[in-house]
């Protein structure tokens, strides 16, 4: 990995780690611009870009940096899963003409998941977690309830300051793995189960 950074722009710098390789690396503590790491792959004919962050901020700080180092033109952004900090920022891309790749389930549950907050009322999204925190019978149950209504009130806050943009490139499993040819550079993109983590939403 390289020592010194392409940019750096406190929530997140950009390193090269290899021939075409470079890795978009967020530091949470200075700002949610992007929270997620990501990254480029660059080719001589084409590039590919990894993951649409938690804001459109964080989408085109990426697309800035693959611009410093090449002017091919972008196959696709791959979103590696729904979850916000891997998506929110997609309307970058889809306003910029970048098509959106993502697992075939991925635009269903980003709806799912963020649509319903969109123009909610606070109170019906947050109220149940509030009452778990005002009614936790120990320090160590309010620390978890308060750090679920953190969570959830962190997400309520992004996905209202967001246009919700879809994948519009689904990937069927049944199809991975499924390589793309960047020029001189293939990436190949492959599905795995994960686990859900429980602070995810």
């Amino acid at each position: 990995m390289s020592q010194t950074p392409l940019v750096d722009k406190g929530f997140a710098s950009v390193r090269k780690i290899g021939n075409g390789l470079y890795a978009t690396i967020s530091d949470s503590s200075k700002g949610l611009t992007t929270i997620c790491n990501g990254g480029f792959l660059v080719g001589k004919d084409a590039a590919l870009l990894i993951e649409g962050f938690t804001t459109a901020a964080g989408a085109s700080f990426q697309m800035d940096a693959l611009r410093m180092v090449s002017q091919v033109p972008v196959k696709g952004a791959l979103d590696t899963h729904y979850h916000f900090d891997h998506s929110m920022g997609n309307a970058f891309y889809g306003a910029n003409g970048v098509p959106i790749w993502a697992h075939a389930t991925t635009a269903k549950r980003i709806v799912e998941n963020y649509g319903p907050m969109q123009g909610a009322d606070k109170e019906a999204v947050l109220g149940a977690l509030e009452k778990r925190v005002k009614d936790a019978k120990s320090e160590v149950e309010r620390a978890h309830a308060q750090g679920d209504l953190n969570a959830v009130a962190g997400v309520f806050q992004i996905a209202n300051a967001t246009v919700l943009a879809l994948p519009n490139h689904p990937i069927d499993a049944a199809k991975l793995p499924m390589t793309m040819d960047l020029g001189g550079l293939t990436a190949v993109v492959e599905s795995h189960p994960g686990i859900r983590e429980r602070t995810c939403w």
